[in-house]
């Protein structure tokens, strides 16, 4: 055992074991006192005098809490980790008030299941048992939490004892929750969940709540409950008996999983499956969205539980009951459950929705293995088959065929056959269709829980990414594909949006992942272009310095006005706009250069923006929910941020509003890409374009084309008509900073694409040889006879015509990555051309007029200095 005791600046503490934080000074007061004080306050409407057991908590927190009520007469507490007990004795002695050495007290250092099994036999009893146990994280802590132990601790209760039990986060390990709450119940005790928030628990990824249990052989009576509970003094964080008694609201989906959650004995280790992977919304709860929207289900006011209590697991099956029964009945089995098309007529489940079933209700996977593993399987199936021996996975799933029901013997038999005469072939076997991926799929899953270590036998898996050799597609938009189906609206899970975090030099996403805030020196809307190139004198007031608060992609932020900026380099960003967008000098603010909005551009980022904000209103919908469940607690210490977090979001969502806005419209369909104004010359950014010699730039400005080069700019592509007005040198210094930075990187760019392309043709070559295989079929039919298709039959002319389908996207594919492949030699000749010429120019020389920029790009001093800062702290 690993014990870790952080010491802070401000004198709190924090207990590590094994990699699990124990508590926090900080808020271990609102933990200890609403998990010991009530329970005893109940123990003392039945009794005049405590005999109290506390197994676990070596660090004599809980003892401190207990040792407030003159009427305990005494108190043992059993912990099997002498190094603990010696912690609590010594440096946490002034935490617990040194409650271990207290004359009411005896400590024993022993495993708690012996001292219960030894105290059972000489026939003792106690009136208050507390069971402070760490989460467990192997079988034997499992036990702990599981039928067996809770018979002991029943046999050790006076008939009107009352125990109090730490658990799980409900909202976050919900079957965990309620699997260790119906063990309870298994053994007879009548039991009464409860859940606080802890800060410090959250911030370590425990979930956004705590649950706790309150349990006595004999049920709570309603008269018990009604009166009001006078708490053993002083108590700092429980201070009313009306905040006690919202601790026992849930939301009424989460209580529903308490009928299906099985309690654990025996050699049963699905609590530990519970446990290894999350199933409830707790990951949201704290800074996103509850799955519901009220705390409406009380525990207080329920009396006798009427849920069905589910039988216990003991660990004897191979395949997880609930998971073996799930099965039986949506494969057909003996269930009288019925399918039913839209027109109410009684159908066979497909097997689409006989994965989607199982994965909604089979029991959490091994840790190594989860639910998400599953999910990514099913996203991009060939990654998996790559890594996993699908024959002999199916091979050892069916020698477990008793445990599986008929129909789903039967396609894995029929997946057996198909894997012999494919010898293997992947590309082939995905080529079967949706019902082959559907029995693969389960395959996964089942071979996971059952053959957990062996799963993966190859070992690796391959390389999949966005086509793309830029780093970003937001800058680029000629160089990556458009799709018009975007990633759904995600839920802000991250601590990003909470006080502290949210500004501060912290730029935020829509997760709430926070980055270093970028820095812009800016002018905004109020200082048009004009002012400064038709009078041609620097602004007579200094920039504004704005930090990010908001970054939309990796290359993109939304500026605290709402304005959106794409990085080009370290020294210029696009600045997106209505009816234009202008390259800004990223040190002084002045504008560089308009250029005409690229339709593709502006679509995709109006896309991004409004899909980001339907995220951040889900995430305000959910922190609203969390607000109100918990708004009793204005006495802990990250109450105010709580509801600061939620102005956050708020602010945010405006700030994503004003965006859309300022964007203007957005064309209804995805655009096709701007094609090159002049034949052989490459896109470098939206609306730039190096000409095929090197030497010189094309811009499509909001007026017209222009022909760049290092003396001026010009209407025609002889460049004999100069443009009137100021040229826009540092254009061509944004243009070498970009270059140079694409070339740097050139090496890891071709190596991804490469692979990209392997995988794509490896995808071609399955189709091939599947339309070669229908094609031979028509020497000896009409083409209307049925064929194999997947694993379905359908007609053949059909199966060709599909298969054509897919040949084609798969050869798009392809084709995509070969142009771009293609074109990188040339791409680079032209750009290591244009630098070699530019680059001394604008390496030797100022940029812009003295008397309005520095030097150089990084001369800051020269600049103005900023007259305000934005997004930033005053």
């Amino acid at each position: 055992m690993s014990i870790l005791l952080q010491k802070r600046a401000d004198k709190s503490l924090s207990l590590i074991i094994d990699g699990d934080l124990q508590f926090d000074s900080r808020d271990e007061r609102i933990y200890h006192e609403t998990f010991v004080l009530p329970a005893m306050a109940l123990a003392l409407k039945r009794t005049d005098a405590l005999k109290v057991l506390i197994a676990g908590g070596g660090d004599g927190l809980c003892a401190r809490e207990v040792l407030k009520e003159s009427r305990v007469a005494s108190l043992t507490l059993v912990d099997y980790d002498a190094s603990v007990i010696n912690l609590a004795r010594g440096e946490l002695a002034e935490l617990n008030c040194g409650s271990l050495s207290d004359e009411r007290v005896t400590v024993e250092v022993m495993d708690a299941f012996d001292y219960a099994a030894y105290q059972k036999m000489d026939g003792h009893k106690f009136d208050l048992i507390i069971c402070d146990f760490t989460v467990p994280r192997n079988l034997a802590g499992a036990k702990l939490l599981g039928v067996e132990w809770f018979g002991l601790v029943r046999e050790l209760l006076t008939e009107s004892g009352v125990a109090c039990i730490n658990g799980v986060s409900p909202c976050l390990y919900s079957d965990a929750y309620w699997s260790i709450y119906n063990s309870l119940r298994t053994v007879g005790l009548a039991t009464l969940p409860f859940r606080v928030p802890l800060q410090s628990f959250r911030a370590a990824g425990y979930g956004p709540d705590w649950g706790f249990f309150l349990a006595s052989p004999r049920a709570f009576s309603a008269d018990e409950l009604s009166r009001p509970l006078s708490f053993a003094q002083p108590a700092e964080q429980l201070r009313s008996d009306e905040q006690w008694r919202k601790l026992f609201q849930f939301p009424r989906a989460m209580v529903g999983r308490r009928a299906f959650s099985k309690p654990t004995a025996g050699c049963s280790d699905l609590l530990i499956t519970y446990l290894s992977n999350p199933n409830g919304e707790g990951s949201l709860a704290g800074g996103g969205a509850l799955s519901v929207t009220d705390c409406d289900f009380d525990f207080l006011a329920l009396g006798t539980d009427p849920a069905p209590l589910p039988d216990a697991d003991c660990g004897d099956r191979v395949l997880p009951e609930q998971l073996s029964s799930h099965l039986h009945t949506i494969f057909g089995g003996d269930s009288d459950q019925v399918y039913l098309n839209e027109a109410g007529e009684p159908v066979a489940p497909s097997l689409e929705d006989i994965v989607a079933r199982v994965g909604e209700y089979m029991p959490a996977l091994d840790v190594g293995h989860s639910r998400s593993m599953v999910e990514q399987f099913l996203e991009d199936p060939m990654r998996f088959m790559r890594a996993i021996d699908l024959r002999d996975l199916v091979d050892r799933l069916l020698k477990r065929a008793a445990e599986l029901p008929r129909l789903l013997v039967d396609e894995l038999l029929a997946l057996k056959q198909k894997l012999v005469d494919f010898v293997c072939d992947r590309d082939n076997i995905l080529a079967l269709g949706s019902k082959a991926l559907a029995v693969i799929a389960l395959v996964v899953i089942l071979g996971n829980l059952v053959f957990t270590d062996n799963a993966y036998g190859k070992g690796g898996h391959g390389s999949f990414g966005h086509v793309s050799d830029s780093p970003g597609s937001l800058s680029r938009p000629g160089h990556s594909r458009f799709d018009s189906d975007f990633a759904p609206a995600e839920y802000a899970t991250g601590p990003g949006f909470r006080p502290g975090n949210y500004g501060y030099g912290r730029s935020v996403d829509e997760t709430g992942f926070v980055f270093p805030a970028r820095r812009y020196r800016y002018y905004g809307n109020s200082y048009s272009r004009n002012y400064y190139y038709r009078h041609r004198t620097p602004h007579t007031q200094p920039p504004k310095e704005i930090y990010a608060s908001y970054r939309l992609t990796p290359e993109a932020d939304v500026l605290p006005d709402g304005t959106v900026v794409v990085n080009l380099t370290d020294d210029a960003f696009l600045q997106l706009g209505n009816g234009c967008n202008t390259v800004v000098d990223a040190w002084t603010g002045v504008p560089i250069c308009d250029l005409a909005r690229d339709p593709a551009q502006t679509f995709r980022v109006c896309k991004e923006v409004e899909r980001q904000t339907a995220g951040l209103r889900q995430s305000i919908a959910g922190k609203v929910s969390w607000n109100k469940w918990m708004d009793w607690l204005d006495f802990v210490p990250w109450y105010g941020d709580d509801q600061a977090e939620l102005n956050n979001l708020v602010e945010m969502e405006t700030r994503l509003e004003a965006a859309r806005k300022s964007l203007g419209e957005a064309p209804p369909l995805v655009p096709p890409l701007q094609q090159p104004p002049v034949e052989g010359s490459i896109e470098v950014f939206a609306s730039v374009w190096l000409k095929r010699d090197g030497l010189s730039l094309i811009v499509q400005r909001p007026e017209g084309l222009a022909y760049f080069d290092d003396k001026g700019w010009y209407e025609d592509l002889d460049r004999k008509h100069a443009i009137a007005g100021d040229y826009p040198r540092d254009l061509g210094r944004v243009v070498v900073s970009f270059y140079r930075k694409q070339l740097r990187e050139k090496v890891e760019i071709r190596k991804r694409l490469i692979q990209e392309k392997i995988d794509a043709q490896a995808d071609h070559y399955a189709l091939t040889k599947d339309l070669a295989e229908y094609k031979a079929c028509y020497a000896d039919t009409s083409g209307y006879e049925l064929v194999d298709y997947g694993s379905t039959q359908i007609r053949l002319d059909d199966a060709v015509a599909r298969t054509n389908k897919d040949l084609d996207m798969a050869q798009q594919r392809v084709t995509l990555i070969d142009e771009q492949l293609g074109r990188m030699p040339e791409e680079w000749r032209l750009a290591q051309i244009f630098v070699d010429k530019y680059g001394p120019l604008y390496d030797k020389k100022p940029a812009a007029p003295a008397a309005a920029v520095p030097a150089t790009p990084g001369a800051k001093t020269a600049a103005p200095a900023p007259a305000k800062t934005e997004g930033q702290p005053q």
